[in-house]
This record gives structure tokens, C-alpha cells and sequence, in this order.
């Protein structure tokens, strides 16, 4: 159950955008989730609202196990925007998890993030719906 929470918060985290001369991030995205640490995998989803200048508010709501489900809200940061992509991200402080980190890179309608904890790391993978 500790890994599902992760793989949720860590999905939330990385799915938070930003760029006003390219609104790409805001949307809704629609993927998966997956843990390289334990093989778990989800579906997932995302919406993606601005919330600043250079941040994004993302909300995501998944499932772990195909049954348990999930929802994870988080602020994320633009670190960048090269060639049209958008890159992301977030580090923060979970209850139980401790240090929680996401880097993303939003690419048209694609979506991929990394996400790392303590005891999991993996990755989410997206389209706009």
C-alpha cells in the first residue's frame, strides 16, 4: 500500500506545467503510471490548471492494483522550455514517503515523467485527452 500511495504522489508531481507563451500543459492527460522498483502499474489520469506565472496546479486520479484508487493534487514548476517542450518540476515532502521528486517534459500532446522516493522510483507516460 506504501508503493501505490508513492506511485500516485509521484505521478501528481510530475504532472504540473507551465509556460504562458505555450499554454501546452494545460489540459487534461490521459496514461499510465509505472514502478520500476516493484513492477506495479496504473492507469492514470490528469488535469492540469495554471497557477502563477511559471507553475501549474495538477490533479491527478489513478489506480493501483486495478481496483484501489487514488487522488494526488501538486504544484508544479517550469525549469524550462527548449524547442517547444516544456520541462517540469516538483520536489516535495510526503508524510510517510519522505522526499518526493518529479522531472517531466511535456512534448506536444506527450507527457513523460520520472518520479523517485525513498523506496520506489518510476516513471508516467501520457497523451492530451
Amino acid at each position: 500500500m506504501r508503493m501505490t500511495l508513492l506511485m500516485v504522489l509521484a505521478t501528481v508531481l510530475v504532472f504540473g506545467i507551465s509556460t504562458r507563451a505555450d499554454d501546452a500543459p494545460k489540459s487534461r492527460w490521459k496514461g499510465t503510471w509505472s514502478s520500476e522498483s516493484t513492477g506495479h502499474k496504473g492507469p492514470l489520469k490528469a488535469t492540469i490548471q495554471p497557477d502563477g506565472t511559471d507553475s501549474y496546479k495538477a490533479r491527478f486520479t489513478g489506480r493501483f492494483a486495478g481496483v484501489v484508487p487514488f487522488v494526488y493534487s501538486s504544484k508544479m514548476q517550469v525549469t524550462g522550455v527548449e524547442n517547444g517542450r516544456v520541462h517540469l518540476a516538483a520536489d516535495r515532502k510526503l508524510p510517510l514517503f519522505g522526499q518526493f521528486n518529479t522531472r517531466a517534459v511535456i512534448d506536444g500532446d506527450q507527457f513523460h515523467a520520472t518520479y523517485q522516493a525513498k523506496k520506489d522510483q518510476g516513471s508516467f507516460q501520457m497523451e492530451k485527452r
